[in-house]
């Protein structure tokens, strides 16, 4: 009996460890909140979004969102690396090669890091069009934005990203704008 109980706490450790597990930390920041705010106003407003994601640009019709309302710690790979990087780059005075190894291993080389910063208002719609993910890269406040178009049928995947600088109003300054389609 004992050694059956001492079998299954150990299948139950192993089992829990080998478990792809999401970190998840409260992150309370004005800067990051005032900076998502004014980047869902963007979004909501953007005729570029408008014009590529509704089959009729013209009504008056919002774009029907899904919002996820954690923020993951990192830029969205391979989209907009090269830009990051470039601003790295700027930014620390060093070279390009030195920027994206830096990117790589800050974000590729540890588990993903997902950010609560409880400003985010999850949406109630039956059948959204897009979804919209955010990623945060801290220490140069840049905000990246993916807004994924949802599948219903089978299809490729296709999107519009958006990197932003937030100022520490929460202000947003957009830097590149970008689509992909997989």
């Amino acid at each position: 009996m004992k050694r059956n109980f001492i079998l299954l706490l150990l299948t139950i450790v192993l089992i829990s460890c080998s478990v792809n597990k999401q970190n998840v930390i409260d992150y309370r920041s004005e800067r990051l909140c005032g900076g998502i705010k004014n980047m869902y106003e963007y979004v909501k407003n953007s005729n570029d979004i408008k014009d590529y994601f509704l089959e009729n640009p013209l009504s008056p019709i919002e774009l029907n969102c899904e919002i996820d309302t954690l923020v993951t710690e990192g830029i969205p790979f391979p989209f907009l690396q090269s830009e990051v990087a470039k601003i790295i780059e700027k930014e620390e005075k060093i070279s390009s090669s030195e920027a994206s190894t830096r990117l790589a291993v800050k974000f590729l080389s540890k588990p993903t890091i997902k950010l609560n910063p409880a400003c985010i208002k999850q949406t109630n719609v039956s059948k959204p069009q897009v979804k919209i993910e955010y990623y945060y890269y801290p220490e140069y406040a840049l905000l990246m934005t993916e807004i994924s178009k949802i599948k219903y049928e089978e299809g490729y995947g296709e999107g519009y990203l958006i990197l932003a600088r937030i100022d520490p109003n929460g202000a947003i300054e957009i830097l590149k704008t970008s689509f992909w389609q997989e």
